[in-house]
């Protein structure tokens, strides 16, 4: 690699914050992947579409060393009888620095492939924070939903055990039937979700996982919203854009200098030879040889690349548009994003953890158990805990997805320190 490619390798590597300190974690990342901010950072460098990414990054370098590369020069010839002939070495010269122009559009190619991997990285950094907690959740309804199925086995026997089954006991015994096959509905339903996306974490790393020891290394609840995500943006899309919308302006400047010709120059050398009778008439043959310059030109007369160079034009002014529109979207989506964070989190900071709730529900079971409650408010209890809990984890995942999501647009989400939020405090870990 040249020293060109080499400086503009270490350019785009390095326009995002931490993204140096991001690189060594990847490298190191999937070695031990017993932490939550390790599997994300294994996920960032295993994930498929990151090494599909990966690979076409390494076809733009390609591509970039090849556009420099000088066109091989040719050898001209001719041989008649006589004998007679004439070779021409032909060195070609790309006039209006098109060698120039060929290398920078595929350069500005390979940087915003680069940026592209990038922003890979991040989407799949997001995927895995986002199953990770979805994945915690369902094991936090598992429990859940066991014990409340347990509670109405308890409450089913009692009401099977009755002497007499008036109306009303009869209308609770189907009630709490009822309730016991949904939450076995449930769970069922629980369990699939479950290894679903156990199984896409696993096809993410490409190796087994053991769920929950990684779970119980989460981070807690109220450990999990910090205040606010200061920084500036510096979105690898946004950098992306704009290297694209660069190689489409220098495309459209390559396109203008195939108006110039190629130009084949160099030495010629040509042999002759003669036939000569002297005073005797004894014939004889003499060769000369003869030395000049040979080149060959392409005249421009009926073609001058004009359609291609309208088209390349328009192409570059399109990804300016496209730039400057994704810059605008994304400036309307930071702000749209703190915003909604802030209220989650408030929300959140508001409303009582499904831990608390299930506390709740076992206390009520306890009731039951001991006779003080009708079995019909244990059933209506857990009808409305769900509920509760379903809206709560909905409301967590959304805050998860803005807190996040900011913090890839602000080309944090890979930083090592802040990914280690993630992980519980030693002590924390259950």
């Amino acid at each position: 690699m040249n020293l060109k490619l080499a400086v503009q390798a270490v350019l785009v590597s390095s326009f995002l914050p931490g993204s140096f300190l991001a690189a060594q974690a990847l490298e190191s990342a999937c070695e031990t992947n017993s932490s939550p901010s390790g599997i994300v950072l294994c996920a960032a460098r295993l994930h498929p579409l990151v090494r599909r990414q990966e690979a076409l990054r390494a076809r733009a370098r390609a591509d970039a060393e090849a556009a420099v590369v000088y066109p091989n020069p040719e050898i001209e010839g001719e041989v008649s009888s006589g004998p007679s002939g004439e070779f021409a070495y032909l060195h070609p010269i790309e006039l209006g620095d098109r060698r120039e122009l060929r290398g920078d559009e595929a350069r500005k190619r390979e940087s915003a492939a680069a940026a592209r991997l990038e922003l890979v990285r991040q989407d799949a950094a997001l995927e895995t924070i986002e199953l990770l907690f979805r994945l915690r959740q369902s094991f936090e309804n598992t429990r859940m939903l066991s014990e409340a199925r347990d509670s109405f086995g308890v409450a089913l026997n009692r009401l099977a055990r009755s002497a007499v089954l008036t109306p009303s006991r009869r209308a609770e015994l189907l009630t709490v039937r009822l309730a016991l096959r949904t939450s076995e509905q449930r769970l069922a339903l629980l369990e699939t979700e479950r290894l679903h996306m156990e199984q896409r974490l696993e096809l993410i790393l490409g190796s087994r996982l053991e769920s929950e020891p990684v779970l119980s290394a989460l981070v807690r609840r109220d450990q999990t919203w910090p205040e606010d995500v200061p920084g500036e943006l510096a979105t690898p899309e946004v950098e992306a854009s704009r290297l694209e919308a660069a190689a489409a302006a220098a495309h459209a400047r390559l396109e203008e200098s195939q108006v110039w010709p190629v130009l084949r120059i160099g030495p010629r050398v040509g042999y002759e030879t003669a036939s000569e009778s002297d005073l005797l008439g004894n014939r004889s043959r003499r060769g000369e040889f003869d030395y000049g310059v040979a080149f060959r030109l392409e005249l421009p007369l009926y073609n001058q690349n004009a359609g291609a160079i309208e088209s390349a034009r328009e192409m570059s002014r399109a990804s300016s548009i496209d730039h400057q529109t994704l810059t605008d979207r994304i400036a309307a989506e930071a702000a749209r994003l703190h915003r909604s964070y802030r209220a989650y989190r408030v929300q959140l900071s508001r409303s009582a953890p499904p831990e608390n709730v299930v506390q709740d529900g076992r206390l009520i079971a306890g009731y039951l158990a001991r006779g003080i409650i009708p079995p019909g408010t244990l059933v209506e209890y857990y009808r409305t805990q769900l509920d509760y809990v379903r809206d709560y984890q909905e409301l967590e995942i959304a805050a998860l997805q803005s807190l996040w999501r900011l913090r890839a647009l602000k080309g944090q989400i890979l930083d090592p320190e802040v990914l280690r939020e993630l992980d519980a405090s030693p002590g924390d870990a259950s």
